[in-house]
């Protein structure tokens, strides 16, 4: 039986070797090519929104029907506003200042006038802590009784720097 010998690889053959192997790693490749990239557009102007007209009015109103009323709706206003100063429960027998002030709220809830009818001199930082929270607390319900509502409120004032309005005080020990 006669047996065939492989002959050598032709010169051919490995000239052509690293061709067919591009051509075999290509086939074998699952990429595919990118996505061509969308021009850009430019961005479309959105329209401003339409402004709504607020239900509420520009300021609060009062629902005291009178000025006695109206001073402890006042009253609350200031405890609401400052809620973090007032003394909680009965005060010490011993303050360190009472100042009474009379407060003029006009039509639009602002102070009018504000005017000390007994201040604590002995004491002028609480004089200035008190026209402070007054100040602060504005605008106030504006009155509805009335252009304008004076009332006079009585500041009681701890020597933590606490107080107390005569109005809404729990009293004194």
């Amino acid at each position: 039986m006669h047996q065939l010998k492989p002959s050598p690889p032709s010169p051919m053959w490995w000239a052509c070797l690293p061709l067919l192997a591009v051509l075999l790693l290509n086939a074998c490749s699952s990429s595919k090519p990118p996505p061509p990239t969308p021009s850009p557009t430019p961005p479309t102007a959105q329209p401003e929104p339409i402004p709504t007209v607020p239900d509420t009015p520009a300021h609060p109103t009062a629902k005291a029907k009178d000025v006695q009323a109206f001073r402890l709706e006042m009253a609350r206003h200031i405890y609401e506003r400052h809620a973090g100063r007032v003394h909680a429960g009965r005060l010490p027998p011993l303050l360190k200042g009472v100042g009474v002030v009379e407060i003029t709220i006009d039509d639009r809830g602002q102070i009018a006038r504000m005017e000390w009818v007994r201040a604590p001199k002995h004491a002028p930082e609480v004089i200035k802590a008190i026209e402070g929270l007054i100040e602060e607390a504005s605008p106030f319900p504006a009155p509805t009784f009335a252009r304008q509502a004076t009332f006079m409120e009585t500041w009681l004032w701890n020597r933590n720097d606490r107080f107390q309005l005569d109005s809404l005080t729990a009293g004194q020990d």
